[in-house]
């Protein structure tokens, strides 16, 4: 990579494990690396001229204030990886979509290892899963409890950092690297402070994407950053490293699933087709891609053709609640790509990220997701095996220097590229009720899930944490069946 400091931080990142919940090593390191920057606390900062940070129990907030904008800008990055939280008994709950059936073959076939580190981040073992079911939850058995702390990350055992002359291989690429773009950022806007005359920009690192997008759902609620209310005026990128497939034809039939089928479900039935290498081979060889492509001449999505410029996930098109305006963001993005002849794609792609939250609850309709593509995402190589993810260096560099671009521009041009809008039309666009039943669903699964998140951990360490943990989960499951959002 051209950039050191990308190296640099891929490389301390890549080296701390973040199972969902589990985010207070990444946190400690990136709080030491913005006071080393000189970025203090919003209680002690006087201005955000050079930088200052805040934290709530969903996220850390950063943020540069100086000069004259017309341009306020969220740059969101989440800091947690698929793996399994463990407890003191031997065995865990998987957390993110690591593809349950291709576990089950795993176990049946190689029992998989896996590392095991305190929620502190310090290694403690090596491990074998001997067995999978899902009841109740996804939960995995070990060979044994020995040296396996309560609230253990349990990740897949994986070589270190590597790289060779075109990519990079990552254990937590998804979405690590991409939080080692907006790090690099940072660090370029603190140290170099005459190239950013005029910003106003909040990062927000999200400690929980894995599990229905979390904490951008608490943020999109709450519709303000501790610097800021988000509004109409806003422009927010997501920072994410994900697949590059083709939207499957059955997700023309998928408002007609999420109006009739219990949402868990489908989300259960959905992890069942994990995005292995072969889903891309398989849609196109089946003939099965979805309509949309045609209709609005779109190329399909890939690993190979630069950076995604993505405005739609699977269960939202973004700035839905916005129907009449334009994607800002998306038209501002665009002419830096084609300006600075970048490399990129502007297309339709699966999958979800916190884009998903940004647009399910009207907040802005300048939203786009910046992805990096990852090749291997969730680690699931070639028939199912686990491997690192694969990135492209060039791509690396193209996100940083896109974003650093648009951060000093003061007023991006805009062209009206329009394909976020034609997609409000299309059938990808959900019908208020079908949106509401996502809304209740993740809002809820976002109020039960605070305490475990403001105490980075999953299995309680007292009786009154369980009962505590316990009370907030069933009045969550009330609420969602009241349908309190």
């Amino acid at each position: 990579m051209k950039n050191d400091k990308l190296l640099f931080y891929a490389k301390t990142f890549d080296a701390i494990p973040n199972a969902p919940f589990l985010y207070q090593a990444t946190l400690d390191k990136i709080l030491e690396r913005l006071q080393a920057l000189g970025l203090t606390d919003i209680s002690a900062a006087a201005s955000s001229k050079d930088g200052a940070y805040a934290l709530d129990d969903y996220c850390l907030y950063v943020n540069f204030k100086r000069g004259e904008t017309n341009l306020p800008l969220i740059i969101d990055s989440h800091i947690d990886h698929p793996g399994f939280v463990l407890n003191d008994q031997g065995y865990g709950i998987g957390f993110g979509s690591i593809g349950f059936e291709r576990l089950k073959k795993l176990i049946s076939t190689n029992q998989p290892e896996i590392d095991i580190f305190d929620n502190e981040g310090k290694f403690h073992c090596t491990k074998t899963i001997t067995s999978f079911n899902y009841d109740v939850k996804p939960i995995i058995k070990l060979e044994d409890n020995v040296d396996v702390p309560n609230n253990s990350h349990g990740i897949w055992h994986l070589p270190d950092f590597r790289e060779d002359a075109d990519h990079i291989y990552m254990k937590n690429a998804d979405n690590m690297v991409a939080t080692t773009v907006a790090m690099a950022l940072i660090d370029d806007i603190a140290n170099s402070p005459d190239l950013y005359p005029d910003i106003d920009v909040t990062f927000i690192f999200t400690f929980l994407e894995e599990v229905f997008e979390v904490s951008a759902t608490h943020v999109a609620l709450k519709k303000r950053t501790p610097f800021g209310k988000i509004t109409p005026k806003s422009s927010v990128i997501v920072l994410e490293s994900m697949q590059s497939v083709p939207m499957h034809a059955d997700d023309e039939i998928l408002q007609n699933k999420l109006a009739s089928e219990n949402l868990k479900e489908l989300r259960l039935e959905d992890d069942q087709v994990f995005y292995s290498p072969e889903l891309r081979e398989k849609i196109l060889a089946e003939g099965s891609v979805n309509k949309i492509y045609e209709e609005l001449d779109l190329k399909l999505p890939n690993h190979d053709d630069g950076l995604l410029v993505k405005i739609n996930d699977t269960d939202t098109v973004y700035g839905i609640y916005y129907p009449d305006q334009e994607n800002e963001i998306e038209d501002f993005i665009l002419n830096i790509l084609k300006t600075e002849k970048v490399p990129f794609q502007h297309t339709v792609s699966g999958g979800a990220c916190n884009g998903t939250a940004y647009s399910l609850y009207p907040t802005t309709s300048s939203i786009i997701t910046l992805n990096i593509p990852n090749r291997f995402k969730h680690n699931i190589g070639p028939d199912g095996s686990i491997v690192a993810e694969q990135i492209k260096k060039s791509d690396i560099d193209d996100a940083f220097f896109v974003v650093s671009k648009l951060l000093q521009t003061d007023s991006p041009e805009k062209s009206s590229q329009g394909l976020s809008k034609r997609l409000k039309n299309s059938n990808l666009a959900y019908n208020t009720e079908i949106l509401r039943k996502l809304q209740i669903e993740r809002s809820n699964v976002t109020w039960g899930a605070k305490l475990r998140i403001a105490h980075s951990k999953y299995f309680p360490d007292s009786l009154f944490e369980k009962l505590r943990f316990k009370i907030r989960g069933v009045a969550a499951r009330i609420r969602e069946k009241l349908g309190i959002i």
